[in-house]
């Protein structure tokens, strides 16, 4: 996310003229961070997992107080929440006993928790990109939960 905040600064010219401006990130954050995760013997520590979430919160806040600073009046801001890709490989994995899916999903939605209010918070729209990409993953009957 730390490139994406870069990105952001070295193109004001180019955010100040859009009309359109969309913007996700942190799936490299948590994705190295679930890495170092699954090398962990015991997987206890998940302080890997904390800091992606702290660094997430941060160059996020960044990112859009930034485009909020800078934006042409009457442009549109989309943020989109973070999607899980190899959301069943992680349900398969265990280590002790839990599985690394109960882990990560908890880091993963406060994530998107923090996305989605820091983007509402600055007038911006936001696109829930789990529901959208892994609700079938999650609800596998297709019931919406009807229970």
């Amino acid at each position: 996310m730390s490139q994406i905040v870069s990105r952001i600064n070295s193109n004001l010219t180019d955010l100040r003229a859009a009309d359109y401006i969309t913007i996700e990130g942190c799936g490299n954050d948590f994705l190295d961070a679930r890495s170092s995760y699954r090398n962990q013997s015991d997987c206890t520590n998940e302080t890997v997992l904390a800091t992606a979430l702290d660094r997430c919160r941060t160059n996020y806040r960044t990112a859009l107080n930034t485009i909020a600073a800078n934006r042409k009046a009457g442009s549109q801001v989309l943020v989109m929440s973070l999607y899980y890709p190899g959301m069943n490989s992680d349900k398969g994995r265990t280590c002790g006993s839990g599985r690394h899916f109960d882990v990560f999903l908890d880091y993963i939605l406060e994530a998107n928790w923090t996305m989605c209010n820091e983007a509402w918070a600055r007038g911006f729209k936001c696109v829930d990109g789990f529901a959208a990409f892994n609700s079938a993953d999650v609800d596998t009957t297709l019931d919406a939960d009807t229970t």
